[in-house]
């Protein structure tokens, strides 16, 4: 309810193809969604150097144009708000990424949608990889989150300790599908930001709920 009380508000992109046509095509601005704002630490996790899809191409404006040759895209390239995205330079990351490379990322990642958004809620398009590494690292367990210093390493041995939300327990361990919607509410505590509830929305779910069924 406070995501469509606010449709005005920032949508927060993963500068990769997919994800900015993801956002474009899901939220367009003719339903009152706001401005696409490109951030290059929303973008997947690059953690095999077979996964070419997950480095960059284009920069600045050039990601947009990319993306409206590939997909028929309206009014992308008046939509994305370059005054506050990050990715007119080099948004990728050449080498793979570690641990430590990802859990900076995503310390960052959360001081922007966080901290710097003046909103009570917010949207970011972005990765299956990258939302279950961050819901591990910020996932609330036996009443707090995993790491007293959010950019520290990831801490292995709590991934898969009970919390209070099953819903939050399974996106530390399974990946939400493509195009999946996942809500989450975050708490800021006295170590920083934890994420308590988390709930798949408008019918989405994840890749372990998928095989199943297939």
């Amino acid at each position: 309810q406070r995501m469509l009380a606010e449709k005005a508000m920032p949508v927060y992109c993963s500068p990769m193809l997919r994800a900015l046509q993801t956002a474009q095509l899901a939220l367009p601005v003719e339903e009152g969604w706001g401005q696409i704002v490109l951030l290059k630490n929303a973008r997947e996790i690059f953690n095999t150097i077979v996964e070419r899809d997950c480095v960059g191409v284009a920069k600045g404006r050039e990601i947009v144009e990319r993306a409206m040759k590939e997909c028929h895209l309206p009014g992308l390239d008046e939509r994305v708000s370059w005054d506050d995205s990050d990715c007119e330079g080099q948004w990728w990351s050449e080498d793979v990424e570690t641990e430590e490379d990802v859990s900076a990322r995503i310390a960052l990642l959360m001081q922007q949608l966080l901290d710097d958004d003046p909103h009570d809620s917010c949207i970011c398009v972005t990765h299956s990889n990258l939302i279950r590494v961050l819901m591990m690292r910020y996932g609330a367990v036996d009443g707090t989150s995993g790491q007293d210093d959010p950019a520290g390493p990831i801490d292995q041995t709590w991934e898969e300790v009970d919390c209070t939300s099953g819903p939050l327990r399974r996106t530390k361990l399974d990946k939400v599908q493509n195009c999946g919607v996942l809500g989450v509410r975050f708490r800021y505590e006295e170590q920083g930001w934890v994420a308590r509830e988390a709930s798949l929305m408008y019918g989405s779910k994840l890749e372990g709920d998928q095989e199943l069924e297939d």
